[in-house]
């Protein structure tokens, strides 16, 4: 059972995310496409425009394992494989320790600046497929931290998972039932306005996306397919992102 899930509840976008990364992985796709993970971009502005859904999520907090050894479970999953080593160690400690004193938010995947592996800047600078001075701006959208932008207390969260052995969220609407809208209320703090930009930031290239506008190649594109000034363009692209590193370190 993975711990630390955070796709949407009942995510209208799952089967084309998953279909989506299933198709940009195979062998040799990435010579000839860019796939951008649209999916992914509405889930993220999902949750930035109505936070509660991060509380609705199917998460397991590590203070309540024992629920769920309880019913019979005994095998449990860390996502992700592409995060940092420090940021994993710390994510088995707490679930090995069954407490977390924080932000739960730290313990899934969401935007947060040096917790992940560096992007592989190669695929995206694919002058045939994609205009890449666009695809540049994929750097604002994900410049922003989640955790310092919404907050859940962990032990704030105790006795949240009381309401579900009673109920079946399967078979009631939130709309009718409003139980993670009325903990959300109290026990969250969320930064109103650096959330909302931060949410238009995901929307204006999702909408660039959409139209077409990141697949319009300029004619000054031309230069990049030119190996050496592509391999130039990768290799200041690489100097940049082990600067920034070292600095943050």
């Amino acid at each position: 059972m993975i711990v630390n899930n955070i796709c949407l509840w009942q995510c209208p976008y799952n089967f084309e995310h998953v279909n989506h990364d299933g198709h940009a992985s195979r062998e040799g796709e990435e010579d000839q496409y860019c796939y951008l993970q649209y999916p992914g971009y509405l889930c993220l502005y999902r949750k930035l425009t109505d936070p509660v859904e991060l509380l609705k999520s199917p998460w397991i907090r590590p203070d309540d394992i024992s629920h769920y050894e309880a019913i019979g479970y005994d095998r449990f999953k860390i996502t992700e494989r592409f995060k940092r080593t420090p940021l994993l160690l710390e994510n088995v400690r707490a679930y090995e320790n069954r407490r977390y004193d924080g932000n739960l938010l730290d313990l899934f995947t969401l935007p947060r600046k040096g917790a992940f592996t560096p992007v592989h800047l190669e695929y995206f600078i694919q002058p045939g497929n994609v205009n890449i001075m666009k695809i540049s701006e994929l750097e604002k959208v994900f410049d922003l931290e989640v955790r310092e932008l919404i907050q859940l207390d962990n032990k704030k969260l105790e006795g949240f998972i009381e309401h579900f052995k009673e109920r079946d969220c399967n078979q009631i609407s939130c709309s009718s039932c409003r139980y993670c809208e009325t903990f959300f209320e109290k026990v969250a703090v969320v930064k109103t306005e650096e959330v909302a930009q931060a949410a238009q930031k995901v929307r204006n290239f999702s909408e660039k996306l959409l139209s077409g506008e990141i697949f319009e190649i300029p004619s000054s594109h031309l230069i990049f397919r030119i190996p050496f000034i592509k391999s130039l363009l990768l290799s200041l692209l690489n100097w940049r992102r082990k600067r920034e590193q070292s600095i943050s370190s």
